[in-house]
């Protein structure tokens, strides 16, 4: 969300979308800016690649790897903007915890 408000130059629309499927939660982080330009698509989760003068380039790359750590995926699509985070919901091991503790 904070590349996005920066993407955006701190003004425009920022939409955060939430859905579960079955076992799947999804996220969606949408801006209204200019879009990632597209010979930089496959880049975006490289890390140490930024674009910004201050970046480090380790953001979009640690989000991938927790993501992929829990099971889940982070894509970007553009024109608009869209990162898609999707993470399993482990009710299992929910469960589990819920019944250790009574």
């Amino acid at each position: 969300m904070s590349n996005a408000i920066q993407a955006m130059n701190d003004q425009g629309i920022l939409s955060l979308k939430i859905n579960q499927k079955n076992d799947l939660v999804s996220i969606d982080i949408e801006d209204s800016g200019l879009g990632v330009p597209s010979d930089l698509l496959n880049k975006v989760f490289d890390p140490l690649f930024t674009t910004k003068n201050l970046g480090t380039g380790l953001g979009l790359s640690t989000c991938k790897s927790i993501a992929e750590q829990h099971g889940g995926t982070i894509t970007v699509q553009n024109k608009p903007s869209i990162f898609s985070v999707k993470l399993p919901i482990n009710l299992t091991s929910e469960l589990e915890i819920i019944e250790k503790k009574t």
